[in-house]
């Protein structure tokens, strides 16, 4: 038999850490998401200032080769841009998968079998005369 106190003190343990780390896990991911659309938001900006100095210096193009040579560095940028973007991503989304892991290995720790009630000796019977 188990020590049925003992178990429910396993699973009332259990729960506790369980929310704990739950809360945990919850804020890394709030934290991660709120980098993730900073980073987002904060490209999408710089793609419009980009292209809005794109177009003026379209407008005001001379020649037909400096059109083109600004077309071709603008291009490399916004390319540029967009790969150091991914490279964060990439960077940010494994530093937080590792953040989780270290949250959620304290929980595949936790030891919820109790232990067996201790063996009692039981007096032997007197033999009836």
């Amino acid at each position: 038999m188990y020590d049925t106190a003992e178990y429910q003190e396993n699973i009332k343990q259990f729960t506790e850490n369980y929310s704990q780390i739950s809360t945990q896990a919850w804020q890394l991911n709030s934290q991660f998401l709120d980098g993730y659309l900073k980073r987002q938001s904060s490209f999408a900006s710089e793609l419009a200032e980009s292209g809005l100095e794109y177009f003026k210096q379209l407008g005001q193009g001379d020649y037909y080769s400096k059109l083109q040579d600004f077309s071709s560095a603008f291009n490399d940028d916004l390319k540029n841009r967009y790969n150091e973007l991914n490279e964060e991503n990439v960077t940010a989304y494994q530093a937080h998968q590792e953040s989780l892991e270290e949250v959620f290995e304290s929980l595949r720790n936790l030891d919820l079998s109790p232990a067996p009630k201790a063996a009692t000796k039981s007096k032997p019977k007197a033999k009836a005369a």
